[in-house]
């Protein structure tokens, strides 16, 4: 890992191993889309009524069937920057709601897989953030005039 310049007008130094690949651009973005993509793939064929259960192997050398998008999240071991947000997210959707990990790791991985399309057709990823938030104010407007309220 790089060091912040110290003043001295020397260049930082990096010890890595020799195996060891940088990569940037267009490619990094790619990276990113495609590991978001497969997190989704993961647990779409868990998703609704017809939804299956997946087997996993555990480290502890038990074996588990579940269709719950937030244990089989919880099970895996991942190193990607992009699977380690969605394992965040994961946590996240639990802790607040009890429920909606798998619907929620398969829309934000529609979302990645989209952004993605948009990156490569040269759209600046500022202009997609901003997309993603205009339609997102746009969504919470339209189920605020569905809303049916109920008193108690």
């Amino acid at each position: 890992m790089a060091q912040p310049n110290d003043g001295s007008g020397r260049a930082p130094v990096a010890i890595v191993r020799p195996t060891t690949s940088v990569t940037s651009g267009p490619a990094v973005i790619q990276k990113l889309v495609n590991a978001s993509v497969a997190f989704g793939n993961l647990l779409k064929g868990t998703f609704g009524p017809n939804g299956l259960d997946k087997m996993m192997y555990k480290t502890s050398g038990e074996t588990a069937v579940t269709n719950d998008g937030a244990k089989i999240v919880a099970e895996l071991l991942v190193k990607h920057p992009a699977a380690k947000a969605f394992v965040q997210l994961a946590e996240s959707q639990e802790n607040a709601c009890g429920d909606g990990v798998t619907g929620c790791l398969i829309l934000a991985s529609e979302l990645m897989r989209e952004a993605g399309r948009l990156l490569e057709k040269g759209l600046h990823p500022l202009l997609v953030v901003k997309g993603y938030q205009a339609a997102l104010e746009t969504t919470l407007n339209v189920l605020d005039e569905r809303v049916v309220r109920i008193s108690p």
